[in-house]
């Protein structure tokens, strides 16, 4: 099973009027773990940095920071605090299993 499926996330591409492929990762059951749409808002840069994070959080035991993104319409916290990550200050995934979710979410963007 994966992890989207553990989580029951669906990832989308769909192709908006000016041919470009946006990403989408939502979650039918709304729930705590709805807060993983999170997702959909990152770059590819900030994917990348987040498990970067969550490697040296997994390796140290610690980790400091908190992050906060705005998109213009909503903002989002997400915080480290080994072994978790938390999410909005509702969801909260092991560092291991939001890594491997990442991942499969990387995967998908550069399909």
């Amino acid at each position: 099973m994966t992890k989207r499926e553990f989580f029951k996330l669906n990832f989308y591409k769909v192709r908006d009027a000016f041919g470009d492929i946006n990403y989408f990762c939502e979650r039918e059951v709304v729930g705590n773990y709805s807060e993983l749409q999170i997702l959909s808002h990152l770059s590819k840069n900030e994917i990348d940095g987040f498990l970067h994070d969550i490697d040296y959080a997994l390796s140290s035991g610690v980790f400091p920071e908190v992050f906060i993104y705005s998109d213009g319409i909503g903002t989002d916290e997400v915080k480290i605090i080994p072994p978790n990550m938390i999410i909005n200050n509702i969801c909260t995934v092991s560092l291991v299993d939001m890594k491997a979710l990442l991942l499969e979410w990387k995967e998908f963007i550069n399909s």
